[in-house]
């Protein structure tokens, strides 16, 4: 993942989920942070629209994600 892409995908985390500190809830669960299913495909929305990508249906189930930044890894592997 490019460096650029993590940036911008945590800019796109911060003003989807309204948390600018990505860095803070690195290793929260979804669950602590705020994340449900609704804001959690907000998120893969605004990733799509920015990068003009389609996020594959094997991403979208948000239980496979233990943390968000895995989350995110997990997404950004994919930009």
């Amino acid at each position: 993942m490019k460096q650029e892409n993590i940036e911008k995908i945590k800019e796109i985390f911060g003003k989807t989920l309204e948390n600018d500190d990505v860095m803070e809830c690195w290793n929260k669960s979804l669950s602590e942070s705020d994340i449900n299913s609704l804001n959690f495909i907000k998120f893969v929305v605004a990733i799509e629209e920015e990068f003009q990508i389609e996020v594959e249906n094997q991403y979208l189930d948000i239980s496979q994600y233990e943390t968000v930044g895995k989350m995110i890894e997990t997404i950004g592997s994919i930009v």
